[in-house]
């Protein structure tokens, strides 16, 4: 219990092979803890995904799946039983992600003179199912002390929404958005709410015949919530 006031140039074991110690203080090298302890983990990673498209009468209906499914697992574990008072330690950490993204969209696309309109509406949905567990067991002078903890989470996202773009000659467009969206990430408390959103641009450079091209835009609005990223939380 005092390891980390001993001098790491202590040794580490006496002539006998025994694990070295100073009896009058109970002190341990701490060089030694680190290599008596073995550390294992393993991670693992399975995408999935279905993507689907088909067109009918110029409506183009798209479908997507994603199912993403992480784990990890930490083993730890300690043997010390020819030291003073302690036999071992043993501890294990267990953590499982599994992120479902579901959408769906209709495409429609109108050719109007010297124009093109394209008009989507669809819904998107988001389930991420969080689990954790930890097991620590430790044995101290014959006794055995066992912890374990198991937290659980599950986050929802749902949106749906409609939207359009309209471009004049390549060089003006217009696009707007209106969507209605929740999030548990917010409380269950907080009501789906609405969020829209306009934006238009013009490339002046293309207007006046130059080569080049500078668009200047302008937009009003909210974009909407963001998917949950726990990166970015």
């Amino acid at each position: 219990k005092y390891a980390l006031d001993a001098n790491p140039t202590m040794p580490k074991y006496f002539p006998s092979g025994d694990v070295y110690q100073a009896l009058q203080f109970d002190a341990y090298n701490p060089v030694l803890f680190f290599e008596m302890a073995r550390n294992t983990g393993k991670s693992q990673t399975i995408l999935n995904g279905l993507n689907a498209k088909y067109d009918l009468n110029s409506y183009l209906f798209n479908f997507s799946l994603n199912v993403a499914d992480q784990s990890i697992s930490k083993y730890t574990f300690v043997d010390h039983r020819s030291f003073f008072r302690y036999g071992g330690f043993k501890g294990a950490t267990f953590s499982s992600t599994l992120n479902k993204n579901i959408a769906f969209d209709i495409q429609k696309t109108i050719a109007l003179a010297n124009s093109q309109l394209q008009l989507r509406s669809g819904v998107k949905s988001q389930t991420i199912s969080l689990k954790q567990s930890n097991i620590y067991r430790e044995i101290e002078i014959n006794d055995l002390i066992e912890n374990e903890t198991l937290d659980e989470d599950k986050i929802k996202f749902n949106s749906g929404f409609f939207a359009g773009d309209l471009n004049y000659k390549q060089w003006a467009y217009f696009d707007f958005q209106a969507s209605v969206e929740s999030s548990s990430v917010l409380g269950s408390n907080i009501k789906p709410a609405l969020f829209y959103y306009m934006r238009g641009g013009l490339d002046v450079f293309k207007k006046m015949g130059k080569i080049n091209s500078l668009f200047v835009s302008a937009s009003i609005g909210k974009s909407g919530l963001s998917p949950y990223d726990d990166d970015a939380t």
